[in-house]
């Protein structure tokens, strides 16, 4: 590793410890977070330096908005590698032991006394230097960890363009004297002082590219204070031998960009007010990533939803998706659609976005391209279904994945029904490389993915619980999952073995109750005619039966009907039944007045066929059905819209005949 320092002009401890400070990274954009730092250990940025002590002619810009910055030329011989390590992998982890993010190389410290550890601290509240790790080299003879008394302040959190920031800390260093008879030892204390700002923001060039940028401009300086130590029968006495040293202020100034980090970093000579000149520049550029290649089954005649954690060098529609096998269709949650060798509404891919996809057969998805940087942000929309991508190529649960925005969502499903709805269910666990999400938001939003390398804590970080699901021989998976809640109350809990979602007298969805909780999710799965997949239809009423162990139904009470796909997902509180009256009963219809359908409660005591007569004011007959029931409590849905005549606002009366004996409400369309 090349080794690049500035060309101190004293060569004191002071001094190197000055610079070191001054280049030390402080990441910076719109509005600032925790999470917007990279903290990734085995990461490296790579820069280009350049440093002279006589000074290098440079323009930083004004203050501001709208501001242009060019650092794209200039030398290229001398690079730096920043290292991100891990704590533990370190000589210094004792000293430091609430640091969680370490820097080492050669660094200004680490070029007068060898390469030294970069000891910070990142939180919530902001981004702080706790000390420097220096290993023993040629000038110090020891291991020195040099400990702040107050971490120095890199940036507060959240920070944003005119936040500012008072930098001050001290460090003693003591070093045994033999040359002077009256003293034992001497004291160095070491006072830094200091301001920052994030002053200006505009478009920034450099090495690798061009992007908008925050900046930011600390001016720093230290003085170094003398103590002379001697013990007179074993009692300390400290003489002050006043100002040994003194570092002018020195200027630096550092551009930050979003999904970037540190961009450009300049630093002035010391006493310089007008920073005409810089003593060392360093520029951050991208090495040439060499590409990869990853593939993800597609499970034929089903929806998949999947997403790529690597960006193709070519994203046309066609091209992404024109390799797979049998492949039938590619759908984008905005309703554009890839048909091979047909249509390509979708044109270019997003690479943020799922992607639903369908094969006649068994296939597969193969993508070659470079990695998703991790600081991308994501956009999701209220009121909709967004399909989801994922950047990460190695799973992270989605409770730290998605922890920015737990309070925004309602639900997250993937395509084989494992959903997360905090904070009440949790069956997804971890997020997988290459699977789309469905998610349902509150609010229009972006936001950035966590990785669970950071570890930083999660409030509320929910159990995953696996409930056993056991789907009938004849239920088929369709990859288009619905979550149907089923909350039992207590006696029911006790009694239910399995839960069965119908429509109709077709089998959807099924699941074993789960043992211990009163709250059951069971996926429901969603039929297609377009690629004939039996399921469920939207805006059908959903049915619930409950199985206890021996297979037998259990009556409940449920006074509400539910639909499929009314909501984003479905919640049904079911009740004990009550004792069933011994005779026919036609109950109160629901809701009423209705439009266009209303729901028909009734008991039968014994098995039998019901007719459903409707007539209006004058006698007239406007519809009629018969259909045979089992015994127990029972509904029927009357849809106005299926009447043999045009149905208008008014009364109605509904004729429910059993067994020779009717019962008649009064129902009342309002449209």
């Amino acid at each position: 590793m090349a080794h690049n320092t500035l060309i101190l002009r004293k060569q004191v401890l002071i001094g190197q410890f000055f610079f070191f400070l001054c280049l030390s990274p402080v990441f910076s954009q719109v509005i600032l977070h925790q999470q917007d730092i990279p903290n990734q250990p085995g990461t490296v940025f790579s820069f280009y330096v350049q440093n002279d002590g006589a000074g290098i002619p440079v323009e930083v810009g004004g203050r501001g908005p709208d501001q242009v910055w060019d650092f794209s030329e200039g030398p290229t011989d001398d690079i730096l590698l920043d290292p991100l390590l891990e704590l533990g992998d370190t000589p210094f982890a004792a000293d430091f032991p609430t640091a969680n993010r370490v820097t080492y190389g050669g660094s200004l410290l680490g070029g007068q006394l060898g390469d030294s550890y970069n000891y910070q601290q990142l939180n919530n509240t902001g981004w702080r230097l706790l000390g420097i790790g220096v290993p023993a080299g040629d000038l110090i003879q020891e291991d020195l960890a040099v400990v702040f008394e107050d971490p120095i302040i890199f940036m507060p959190f959240p920070a944003q363009i005119n936040t500012d920031w008072d930098i001050e800390t001290v460090y003693n260093y003591t070093i045994p004297v033999d040359t002077i008879p009256e003293l034992d030892s001497l004291r160095l204390e070491f006072v830094f002082e200091g301001h920052g700002e994030i002053d200006a923001w505009g478009r920034i060039s450099f090495p690798s590219g061009e992007v908008d940028a925050i900046r930011d401009h600390i001016t720093f300086g230290a003085v170094i204070n003398g103590y002379g130590i001697r013990y007179i029968f074993g009692i300390r006495i400290e003489i002050p031998l006043g100002e040994v040293y003194r570092i002018e202020p020195t200027q630096m100034f550092s551009w930050y960009a979003a999904d970037w980090g540190e961009i450009v970093t300049v630093v002035g000579l010391p006493g310089d007010e007008n920073f005409e000149l810089a003593s060392s520049i360093r520029r951050r550029f991208i090495e040439g990533e060499e590409p990869e290649t990853f593939t993800i089954p597609l499970q034929g005649h089903y929806f998949e939803l999947v997403s790529t954690y690597l960006v193709p060098e070519e994203l046309d529609a066609a091209i992404v998706f024109g390799g797979i096998q049998s492949l039938a269709i590619v759908y984008e949650d905005n309703g554009h659609i890839y048909i091979p060798h047909i249509i390509n509404t979708i044109h270019d891919i997003t690479v943020t976005e799922g992607y639903q996809i369908f094969c006649d057969n068994n296939s597969s998805w193969t993508v070659e391209g470079v990695l998703i940087d991790p600081n991308t942000e994501y956009s999701l929309q209220t009121a909709r279904w967004n399909w989801l991508g994922y950047p990460f190529d190695h799973p992270v649960p989605v409770t730290v994945a998605l922890s920015d925005i737990t309070q925004d969502i309602s639900i997250v499903m993937t395509d084989n029904g494992r959903m997360w709805l905090p904070p009440i269910i949790n069956t997804l666990g971890n997020i997988l490389p290459g699977e789309g999400m469905m998610i349902f938001v509150t609010r229009n939003l972006t936001f950035r993915y966590h990785d669970a390398a950071m570890n930083f804590s999660i409030e509320g970080n929910q159990e995953v619980v696996q409930y056993p699901y056991n789907p009938a021989d004849q239920l088929q998976p369709t990859g288009l999952p619905y979550a149907v809640l089923i909350e039992l109350d207590e006696t029911l809990a006790d009694q239910v073995a399995m839960i069965e979602v119908y429509d109709g007298a077709l089998l959807v969805g099924k699941a074993m109750a789960a043992q211990g909780r009163s709250l059951t999710p069971v996926v429901a799965w969603q039929g297609s005619t377009e690629q004939n997949l039996i399921g469920f239809t939207t805006g059908h009423p959903i049915e619930i039966v409950l199985l206890a162990m021996d297979g037998s139904v259990i009556p409940y009470e449920h006074h509400s009907t539910t639909y499929f796909g009314e909501l984003q997902y479905a919640s049904l509180h079911l009740t004990t039944a009550l004792e069933l009256p011994l005779s026919f009963t036609v109950e109160a219809c629901y809701p009423n007045p209705f439009n266009p359908s209303v729901t028909v409660p009734f008991i039968l005591p014994e098995n039998g066929e019901v007719t459903f007569k409707v007539f209006n004011l004058l006698g007239q007959e406007v519809f009629s059905t018969n259909r045979f029931y089992e015994s127990g409590r029972r509904t029927f849905l009357f849809d106005s819209r299926l009447s043999d005549v045009s149905m208008v606002s008014g009364i109605y009366f509904l004729r429910v005949g059993y067994r020779g004996e009717f019962q008649v409400r009064k129902i009342i369309l309002l449209k």
